[in-house]
């Protein structure tokens, strides 16, 4: 199947609002069901918040074979703490991530914080805490700590132009060495994706921009009644490896991404443009208006990207 193509006029009326996850719970996919065997009721989440700083709201999802659990949490920007409960939860082995946002309010998105580990959960357990780089079951029998993998990310919520309800998200590593990407979407009329990183070494007054390098991966649809709808959860770590592998070692301080999402007919389109400036003293910029982009220059851009 061809890709749509969208016209200029249509992408400058595209509109892409990034909001804080608190409203993510209510928007996400149900929790999966847990099987009534073995359970623990009432498992209490002490959780230490990754750094000292104010979030807006957090979560915490817990993984196995048997299914999923996602709860929210209670901040406290006092102590730097979040809490919580699991009411019914099965007995076994299960790989926990934590996520804490941090909204960024001038440019719409939200920053998030995620800690992710493995952890045995028995049928006497009474608490998960997690401190600064550890986590482990409280149960009245010895302590095993689990060390807690952290990373941050750029998290947007995608709007299609006049709709209010959100139509997915894209998850964005800090570190933009991190090939790492994840788009998701809620709706069944999305039938492709593309996905591009390129780096550059650019001058503090903008008049020299030496390109370095990047990659890029388109995805078509095969899912769905039709076979050429998306999968709901896109999470790519290897398409952008390569190209990222051949930049590392050379001198780069700015990096772009264009993500492009496509519906069945000309009007579902959605565009992201994010922007990463190592040469600010926190390390990135304010993401312009992806509506600048027109599309020859998108379709240009497309053709240069999938050719390396």
């Amino acid at each position: 199947m061809k890709k749509l193509i969208t016209s200029a006029a249509q992408l400058l009326a595209l509109t892409v609002f990034c909001y804080s996850c608190k409203d993510e719970t209510q928007i996400s996919p149900e929790t999966s069901k847990i099987e009534l065997t073995s359970l623990i009721t009432n498992l209490n989440l002490q959780i230490q918040c990754p750094d000292s700083v104010s979030y807006d709201s957090a979560y915490i999802v817990f993984r196995n074979t048997k299914g999923e659990i996602k709860e929210s949490l209670i901040l406290n920007n006092t102590t730097y703490t979040a809490t919580g409960i699991v009411p019914y939860i099965g007995a076994g082995n299960w790989y926990v991530t934590t996520s804490f946002f941090e909204t960024i309010t001038k440019d719409y998105q939200s920053l998030e914080k995620s800690g992710d580990f493995s952890v045995d959960i028995t049928r006497s357990a009474q608490d998960l805490i997690a401190e600064e780089s550890s986590a482990f079951i409280k149960d009245g029998s010895d302590l095993i700590k689990k060390t807690i993998r952290r990373r941050a990310f750029y998290y947007y919520q995608l709007y299609s132009a006049g709709l209010s309800t959100p139509e997915g998200f894209v998850r964005l590593p800090v570190d933009p060495a991190d090939p790492f990407v994840e788009v998701a979407t809620f709706s069944p009329k999305w039938i492709y994706a593309y996905v591009d990183r390129s780096f550059y070494n650019r001058t503090a007054d903008e008049t020299d921009n030496h390109y370095q390098g990047g990659s890029a991966f388109e995805t078509y649809g095969t899912h769905g009644n039709t076979y050429d709808r998306l999968e709901s959860d896109i999470v790519d770590t290897t398409s952008l490896a390569p190209g990222i592998s051949k930049v590392v070692n050379k001198e780069w301080n700015y990096v772009d991404c264009l993500i492009t999402i496509e519906g069945t007919t000309h009007e579902q389109s959605i565009l992201l443009y994010h922007v990463w400036d190592l040469r600010s003293s926190k390390g990135r910029i304010s993401s312009p208006d992806a509506a600048i982009l027109r599309s020859s220059k998108i379709e240009k851009r497309k053709k240069v990207a999938l050719r390396k």
